[in-house]
């Protein structure tokens, strides 16, 4: 690479920075999960288990020691009757499935989804809405077997993103047509 090319590369990182903050190029995306804490980098700050937890190299390691076994966090940014996107990573140490909710202070679920787990990384998203709570949610993961299983859920890049509607709508039904415009 010639010195001048590196002079023009340089010339324009400068000018994108000064147009736009470095600090946003990199953070609008980060700043919309609302939980903390949510790689784990923290070690297990936040997050409470009714089996054990530990977290080793970012990953949250849940072994299910007990009966139908759980890790929560209170997922305090939510608001009521919101739509919401819910991401994150999992595997296990044996296919197994395991639940995502998000509850009302324990009282009632506004959301529940059952997921099938695989001894290979999988990203799982799901669309929820929060629902009508009147205390702050709690985001659970449970597994729903006895603990004699053995099983070993690891997790992931938790985010809870609100739906903003800017997502492309995907049509329900064929349309009709020519969609490239090409002149003729």
């Amino acid at each position: 690479m010639t010195m001048r090319k590196m002079l023009a590369i340089l010339a324009t990182l400068a000018m994108l920075c000064t147009v736009l903050p470095l600090g946003a190029i990199f953070s609008a995306t980060a700043d919309a999960n609302v939980i903390e804490n949510s790689t784990f980098d923290d070690g297990t700050q936040g997050w409470s288990s009714s089996s054990k937890v530990s977290v080793q190299d970012g990953i949250l390691v849940f072994e299910c020691t007990q009966d139908w076994a759980n890790v929560y966090k209170y997922a305090n940014g939510m608001k009521a009757n919101t739509d919401y996107v819910y991401t994150f990573r999992a595997k296990a140490n044996m296919n197994s499935n395991m639940n995502i909710k998000i509850n009302d202070n324990w009282a009632k679920d506004s959301a529940h989804v059952k997921f099938d787990v695989t001894t290979e990384w999988q990203e799982f998203t799901v669309d929820v809405n929060s629902g009508d709570f009147k205390s702050a949610p709690i985001l659970m993961f449970s597994a729903n077997v006895p603990a004699s299983t053995g099983l070993i859920l690891y997790l992931d890049y938790v985010t809870i993103t609100e739906k903003t509607g800017d997502e492309p709508e995907v049509p329900s039904e064929p349309v009709e047509g020519n969609l490239i415009v090409n002149g003729d």
